[in-house]
């Protein structure tokens, strides 16, 4: 993960920050890992435009002689817009010294609300998606993952799937599960029903059909709080993540506020957008 440190107070100590963020990133980032991404840093610009061509009919066949038809293209185009979030405080050398306020403590906390911003933004866009399996205030059920998996198929786009999901949409997958083996479980079935068991790495969550299993508590409530909205998806194909910086910490000195004192800031600037609506298929479920 490409970051950037810049007027750090103290190099050693801002680097040690910095690691601690990427180290958060990697654990609380849930959605926007399967997302691909686009570097803008470069650019002079916060938004990003992604052609979308609409697909074609077949290739027809042709006849000596005979000049082929026409076919129109008409691509539209998806604009994503970077835009900057981040926390600021001023870790003062008397708190420091007087209190159990510790800046690395407070940069860890800020980082873990920094990212967790990141992944609320990522989740945000997982129910738009325009084909859907399931049903708004009905728990979610293996049907359910075997409808979206089937769309998928349909459509072709049954790439590198993956499911990203609410907890509570795992919990009423689990209990489908145990509740349809009437209590022999195939235990460590990566095919079928690893859901179940694969509960201790955090957010992998196993295997269903195959397909990767994927927690966030960030997927988003719809229809009036009355749903969760998961999806499955194609990785790197449906939704796109642009970046304008990644997360960064940077500290400064703040004399002003008496000998040792810090100013310490998080910061990242992003966006999110669907890119392909075909490779993914939202999952609308009854809420926790």
């Amino acid at each position: 993960m490409a970051n950037e440190v810049v007027h750090d107070a103290d190099a050693a100590l801002t680097a040690a920050l910095q690691l601690s963020m990427e180290q958060e990133a990697r654990v609380g980032l849930v959605a926007p890992q399967f997302y691909s991404v686009v570097d803008i840093s470069g650019q002079p610009t916060l938004a990003y435009k992604v052609s979308k061509h609409p697909s074609t009919t077949d290739a027809a066949a042709i006849t000596d002689g005979t000049a082929m038809s026409n076919t129109t293209i008409n691509p539209t185009s998806v604009t994503i817009t970077a835009s900057g979030v981040g926390l600021k405080t001023v870790v003062t050398g008397f708190s420091q010294r007087g209190s159990l306020l510790d800046l690395q403590e407070a940069a860890a906390n800020f980082g873990r609300a920094l990212i967790n911003k990141m992944d609320v933004d990522g989740c945000s866009i997982l129910d738009n998606f325009s084909t859907t399996a399931g049903s708004t205030g009905v728990d979610m059920s293996v049907a359910n993952a075997l409808s979206a998996i089937y769309s998928l198929e349909l459509a072709n786009e049954f790439r590198d799937p993956v499911f990203i999901l609410h907890p509570i949409q795992i919990s009423d997958l689990r209990s489908a599960i145990v509740a349809a083996s009437n209590g022999h479980f195939f235990a460590g079935d990566p095919g079928s029903g690893g859901i179940v068991n694969n509960t201790g790495i955090p957010n992998f969550k196993g295997y269903l059909f195959g397909v990767p299993v994927y927690s966030s508590s960030n997927v988003p409530s719809v229809n009036s709080d009355a749903d969760r909205g998961g999806a499955l998806l194609s990785k790197g194909r449906a939704l796109k993540w642009v970046w304008k910086w990644m997360p960064t910490v940077e500290t400064l000195a703040a004399p002003s506020y008496g000998a040792g004192s810090i100013e310490l800031a998080v910061s990242a600037c992003y966006g999110f957008g669907e890119v392909f609506d075909g490779a993914g298929v939202s999952i609308i479920t009854d809420h926790e």
